[in-house]
């Protein structure tokens, strides 16, 4: 069964499968992000579940911009707390990290990588990881990562190298980057042609829209992981790189 990947803007994303439940992945807050160029008059979002990395990160925790009284989970409890989180009959897999390298000394993890299972396919979001992960850090999500989600700025984020080694380890067949400069958001941020410069042998998909269904076919994929770049649905693009 198809399962829909909807890119809204920075690391929010919708997904759901074709008569399943909607789920918001690290809606933020309009106010915080606005500082970094996003429009003041982004839309709120519909939706029955929102995951957050963290509930207390302004840019990647903020369940009021999704409409209603959706049910709430944050991937961090699941890490700290041992709190057992289902999404469409599935458990939810989470791995702690942080933002900032230095912040690994004193507060170990203040967000949370996870994966969920639509139908057959798990998508996995990278969070807020401001870092590498070794390959036992990785080890829960091998299996588990059809989809990744990727942090792609290269700027108070996860290196690209240690990206490429994610992606190397954990063999995604599709990966959507997001969190990158792309006006009028993220000034200070890396477009996403700098992570596919480093990606050259990976095949490259434009689909000049805002969701994409999956599974899907690339030509040319060939074992190698196809990169979809979607354009966002929160905001209107000044120009698209």
């Amino acid at each position: 069964m198809p399962v829909n990947i909807e890119w809204v803007a920075h690391a929010c994303f919708r997904v759901w499968r074709d008569g399943g439940p909607v789920v918001v992945m690290d809606p933020y807050t309009r106010s915080e992000l606005q500082k970094f160029g996003l429009p003041k008059d982004t839309p709120s979002l519909e939706g029955d579940t929102v995951i957050c990395s963290s509930l207390t990160d302004l840019a990647h925790g903020n369940p009021k911009l999704v409409e209603g009284a959706p049910r709430v989970i944050d991937a961090l409890d699941i890490v700290e707390k041992g709190v057992r989180a289902e999404i469409d009959g599935s458990s939810v897999v989470a791995v702690g990290a942080a933002e900032h390298p230095e912040h690994t000394l004193h507060d170990p993890m203040d967000n949370a990588l996870y994966s969920i299972k639509f139908d057959d396919l798990w998508v996995m979001h990278v969070g807020d990881l401001g870092y590498g992960l070794t390959a036992d850090e990785l080890a829960p999500f091998v299996g588990h990562c059809d989809v990744l989600l990727a942090i792609t700025g290269d700027h108070n984020t996860i290196p690209l190298p240690a990206l490429d080694f994610m992606i190397e380890h954990l063999k995604p067949r599709w990966i959507i980057p997001m969190h990158y400069f792309l006006p009028p958001f993220g000034e200070g941020m890396a477009p996403v042609g700098k992570f596919l410069d480093r990606r050259r042998s990976d095949p490259v998909v434009y689909p000049k829209t805002t969701t994409i269904r999956l599974p899907t076919e690339i030509p040319g994929s060939n074992g190698k992981p196809a990169i979809i770049v979607l354009e966002p649905s929160g905001y209107k693009l000044t120009t698209y790189r």
